[in-house]
């Protein structure tokens, strides 16, 4: 395929018709991504365990059920939208080629050419008999199937262990609306110590967990936008960290002991540190960001379209 792209520069071919061009930049991206997620396989397979101890299962309330079955469904659409949905497209790219090879040499016997998925050089003719053609077009299909795996699983992977952090996140907060002072007599208040201490190790398990996962995914998220091809469900991790403060905040801290104050004063402290997928540990993903990448895309989208148009 890079072999067909150089060869239609030479013979001073215009990219833009070359139909593999494309199909070259994903591949090119998908190679970086496999590269990407094969050097942190390890880091990845530490977060996933991590995130599986701490899973959880049992304990939960309505309110933590309900979140959770809302926070699986937006998975499920998310598969649809971002896995079956390009494949189904992917299909379509590579069967298509094979479709009009039948219709017009089979249908119509107008004896048209063989055609194929990717523009390609080899030693030899594939076009000549029905043999080349076949095991040319299989071995063609089955690149293209890796590579849309490839692309598409490295991003989902990164979607999926956020998802899982984000309603980790969600539960945890909704488990110190939970946490009260009660008061036992005229005088005293007292507070679950341990149901505390519970609930800061959880805590600093998953800010651990988001630290990790962006150190293993942060060069991903740089190729992404590099390429313009953000995934917005990264974003909600940042404002869910900073739920934790909100939670807190919410609690009635101020009808406890002097102990109890000083324990959810460093709850909000630390909460108020949000947790981020940063671009090559430089710049933050969040919202903003996605929009300014887009608004920046655009505006060069249109720029080299204008001046494409102009040289026609």
């Amino acid at each position: 395929m890079g072999a067909a792209i150089a060869k239609a520069v030479v013979e001073g071919k215009d990219l833009y018709e070359v139909l593999s061009t494309p199909m070259f930049i994903v591949s090119l991206q998908a190679c970086i991504k496999g590269l990407v997620m094969l050097s942190n396989k390890r880091h990845v397979e530490n977060i996933t365990d991590d995130l599986g101890q701490v899973w959880r299962t049992d304990n939960m309330n309505e309110e933590q059920k309900r979140v959770r079955q809302l926070k699986a469904k937006e998975l499920r659409y998310a598969a649809y939208a971002y896995i079956y949905f390009p494949q189904l497209i992917a299909w379509q790219y590579m069967l298509l080629p094979l479709f009009m090879t039948l219709y017009f040499n089979v249908l119509l016997g107008d004896g048209d050419e063989m055609r194929l998925p990717l523009d390609s050089v080899y030693p030899f003719d594939p076009t000549s008999n029905l043999l080349f053609y076949g095991i040319t077009y299989f071995y063609q299909v089955y690149c293209l199937l890796v590579v849309v795996h490839v692309y598409l699983g490295s991003d989902f992977n990164l979607i999926t262990l956020t998802s899982h952090l984000t309603v980790e996140f969600l539960m945890l907060s909704e488990d110190l609306l939970h946490i009260k002072p009660k008061k036992v007599t005229s005088t005293g208040l007292v507070y679950n110590k341990e149901n505390i201490i519970d609930f800061v190790k959880k805590h600093q398990k998953l800010t651990t967990i988001a630290q990790e996962l962006d150190v293993a995914m942060n060069v991903l998220m740089f190729i992404n936008i590099f390429f313009t091809t953000l995934n917005v469900g990264f974003f909600g991790l940042s404002a869910l960290s900073e739920g934790i403060f909100f939670a807190a905040s919410k609690n009635p801290w101020y009808e406890g002991n002097i102990e109890y104050k000083k324990t959810m004063s460093f709850i909000m402290l630390r909460s108020q540190k949000p947790c981020y997928i940063t671009s090559m540990r430089y710049t933050k993903v969040t919202l903003e960001t996605f929009t300014k990448v887009l608004s920046r895309t655009w505006s060069y989208f249109s720029l080299v379209y204008t001046m494409y148009k102009r040289s026609k």
